[in-house]
């Protein structure tokens, strides 16, 4: 699921070559022999999962302290059997108790992990964190929840908004969130949920993040695409990356500038004046009336028959593009030079 991914599937490699250690010294028992027997089944099953986890995308924040985690069960389990095959060292049968109850845990929790890391939009997660989330605060919760964002079903990706959402709020849990990798799916959910529900939950939930540089990175990025949209899309797709630019716009000032910044006011002028794509034109003078620094008076001389009169309506005294601009007065330290000087308003001119 990322760039680390190279270096989680080394960390996975050692533990294969581990667990294969630890099934021959079970091997190799005389006495508590049951015992071994009971530790080399769980290191076999916890070896094939380890094998398919080898081979799979694994989502790396989680991969990486289970790995961790699973390092030192297995090393304990190994330096148990030599204290009884080699050093002859008497050992308790809780001890092999112990140790059995740990393997199962770390086979639950790669079980745990191969399951969020091979999500499908026609599968519904079941749900069910890891035994190793027992003394976490959440965390894995958290996890479990962005890696639905990523690759779940329609209705599971909305379910996991809204979880997060109810949490977000807890300082820690949001630098989780953005620093783990929730932001970019989130901002998915907000232009292509199937319900309106679950893109209002997840416009909700991006206005949390205004002014974290970690999550203005991911915002940015995604402005940036959504006016190549609007500039080569299709008619629908150049429709729904403007909605996408009015559910940010609505949510917070800042994602309105930063709307302007990268040039998306120009576009959704033209695409206000597009002949046949009435929904698109309409989602166009929405996101252009969201844009505070520019007026509504720009829009109503697009000659854009869109919308409804409530929409566009704004009285009657209206100054013309013209005037109302050159009443702004332009120059290169306002928004309207900045503006007209990336030809975004020149054409009204």
């Amino acid at each position: 699921m990322g760039k680390n991914n190279d270096w989680v599937k080394q960390k996975v490699a050692k533990l294969i070559q581990l667990a294969d250690k630890v099934a021959k010294a079970a091997e190799t028992a005389i006495l508590f022999k049951q015992e071994c027997v009971d530790i080399k089944s769980k290191v076999e099953k916890l070896s094939d999962l380890l094998r398919q986890a080898f081979i799979s995308e694994l989502y790396e924040r989680p991969a990486l302290f289970i790995s961790f985690d699973t390092k030192k069960v297995l090393n304990n389990a190994l330096s148990l059997l030599l204290k009884k095959l080699i050093f002859i060292i008497p050992v308790s049968v809780s001890s092999f108790i112990k140790t059995s109850s740990k393997l199962e845990n770390s086979i639950g929790n790669f079980s745990w992990l191969l399951r969020i890391s091979s999500l499908h939009d026609d599968n519904q997660y079941l749900g069910g964190l890891p035994p190793i989330a027992a003394n976490s605060d959440n965390q894995y919760l958290i996890w479990e929840q962005i890696a639905i964002l990523r690759t779940g079903s329609p209705k599971d990706r909305s379910d996991a908004a809204a979880l997060l959402l109810s949490i977000v709020h807890k300082d820690c849990y949001r630098i989780l969130i953005i620093h783990d990798g929730g932001v970019v799916p989130i901002l998915k959910l907000m232009k292509e949920g199937n319900t309106q529900e679950g893109k209002q939950t997840a416009a909700s939930f991006i206005a949390l993040f205004v002014s974290d540089i970690a999550a203005d990175k991911h915002v940015v990025s995604f402005i940036c695409e959504q006016i190549s949209i609007l500039l080569i899309g299709s008619p629908k797709d150049r429709s729904d990356a403007a909605a996408s630019l009015v559910s940010l716009a609505h949510e917070s000032d800042r994602y309105g500038e930063m709307i302007i910044e990268e040039g998306g006011v120009g576009p959704l002028l033209k695409l206000m004046k597009e002949e046949g794509n009435y929904q698109g034109r309409e989602n166009a003078a929405r996101a252009i009336r969201i844009l505070k620094p520019i007026n509504s008076a720009i829009i109503l001389n697009t000659n854009a028959t869109i919308g409804t009169q409530e929409d566009l309506s704004l009285g009657t005294n209206i100054l013309t593009p013209v005037h109302f601009i050159r009443d702004k007065r332009i120059n290169k330290n306002n928004v309207f030079g900045k503006l007209y000087e990336s030809n975004q308003i020149s054409e009204l001119l």
